[in-house]
């Protein structure tokens, strides 16, 4: 396209409907699941200013979603030609500020959630050497909800941390290994299971899980002598084999805390004590009122926390 050609229905249908998968049904790892304004134009209608403002509307209320703020976006004016290439035309700017939203689909503002306790904590209290488990089961009231909850940048996060115990002695006791434990977890909770952008059928999101524990999607080791001390957590959705569109309501986490090091030196005592503990809320996407003023509400279903379960925390 040349510098002030006159921009066609293709030209602006491209735009809405990249906004309509953002912001609507969309699919797969596409589509907050809200109400749009705009709509695409046939071969018998003219893209007029009403086109133009109605899509203006559509990129305002993602936009709020993800930066907290409506944008300064330019207005049609009737009787006027949109052109290509100008800073203060409608198209060259919606196609721009679009790309960015489209890059930044799985971003919620922090203005625009608030985090849910799940419940727990799970503890585990007593002195252990090689590896501990426990899994927590998350629920939505549909795979809908869970894939607009996702692609709307809501997020389960895990937290774990170890405290109490032995906290002092020397290589003779297990103060050291407790130290490294308590700070490996401290330095990396949370953890946090979010929806994409990969479709890879490897457990890293939620649009990446299969039935069964592949790759975790999250993992953190100790440091020095404890670099084989691993944090580690898996994410499958039981009875959805491939889960790249979407449709899972239930997602199964497998947290394992693996303690693997060869005691060295004088440390010749082994072992982990104190309190063991997990626990897990969500960051949920907030409602606020979509523009214009009595279109509703951008709504978001989180999962439900009284559904969160936890198993106990085993191991030895």
């Amino acid at each position: 396209m040349a510098i002030g050609d006159i921009i066609n229905k293709d030209d602006y249908n491209n735009i809405q409907s990249l906004a309509e998968d953002i912001l609507g049904v969309g699919s797969s790892n596409y589509g907050y699941g809200q109400i749009v304004q705009s709509s695409p134009v046939d071969e018998n209608n003219k893209v007029t200013v009403q086109e133009w403002t109605l899509l203006r509307y559509d990129l305002t209320n993602i936009a709020i979603h993800q930066n907290g703020t409506a944008p300064s976006l330019p207005s049609a004016t009737e009787g006027a030609k949109i052109k290509f290439d100008s800073a203060d035309e409608p198209y060259d700017r919606f196609q721009i500020f679009l790309s960015g939203l489209n890059t930044n689909r799985f971003q919620v503002a922090s203005s625009q959630f608030i985090t849910t306790n799940h419940g727990g904590p799970a503890d585990f209290t007593a002195t252990w050497k090689n590896a501990l488990q426990c899994t927590v089961t998350v629920e939505f009231p549909s795979g809908e909800a869970a894939r607009n909850y996702f692609n709307a940048g809501g997020k389960i996060r895990f937290f774990s941390s170890r405290s109490g115990g032995t906290t002092s002695g020397g290589g003779n006791t297990i103060a050291a290994q407790n130290a490294n434990w308590e700070s490996l977890l401290d330095g990396a909770s949370p953890a946090a299971f979010t929806g994409g952008p990969s479709l890879t059928l490897n457990g890293n999101n939620y649009f990446g899980c299969t039935s069964s524990y592949t790759s975790p999607f999250f993992s953190a080791t100790g440091t020095s002598a404890y670099g084989a001390n691993d944090w580690t957590i898996y994410a499958r959705t039981p009875g959805v084999s491939n889960n790249n569109a979407g449709t899972a309501s239930v997602v199964e986490f497998r947290v394992e805390w693996n303690d693997d090091h060869v005691p060295q030196g004088a440390a010749t005592v082994d072992g982990v004590d104190g309190t063991l503990t997990l626990s897990v809320d969500s960051v949920d996407p907030t409602d606020f009122p979509l523009q214009p003023p009595g279109t509703g509400n951008f709504t978001i279903i989180p999962p439900d926390p009284t559904l969160t379960t936890f198993s106990a925390i085993t191991g030895n």
